[in-house]
């Protein structure tokens, strides 16, 4: 079974990605801020992650760096409210695999996170 984290201090959001990931049969681990989140990465080595960009005690792009550091190589979405082009290209530049602008459409979202799982 494949695994995702998704790490947002939304728990609306979360819970709302989370139940609909879950009915495709993924294996969902939850976290409320990036510490906690980088440590379920590093238990759980997940197939993907869900991440809020701004997290507290971690950012996301902080938890990259970290990640990048302990050569964890895995596909990041990152969903933020925040849409500017200079911190889309920061997030990406960083390691990102995807963005989402919320509010997102969550079937898009569902479908890209199946696409890089498989």
């Amino acid at each position: 079974m494949k695994k995702i984290i998704i790490i947002d201090d939304d728990i609306i959001n979360l819970k709302s990605i989370s139940i609909n990931l879950k009915l495709r049969n993924y294996l969902i681990f939850e976290s409320n801020n990036g510490k906690k989140g980088l440590e379920i990465i590093k238990k759980e080595l997940p197939n993907l992650i869900i991440c809020d960009l701004y997290m507290p005690s971690l950012n996301c792009i902080e938890l990259i760096e970290e990640m990048r550091r302990n050569s964890l190589n895995i596909p990041i979405i990152i969903i933020s409210d925040n849409d500017s082009s200079e911190q889309i290209k920061k997030v990406i530049n960083a390691g990102s695999s995807s963005y989402f602008k919320k509010p997102f459409d969550l079937e898009l979202l569902i479908t890209k996170a199946e696409s890089l799982v498989k």
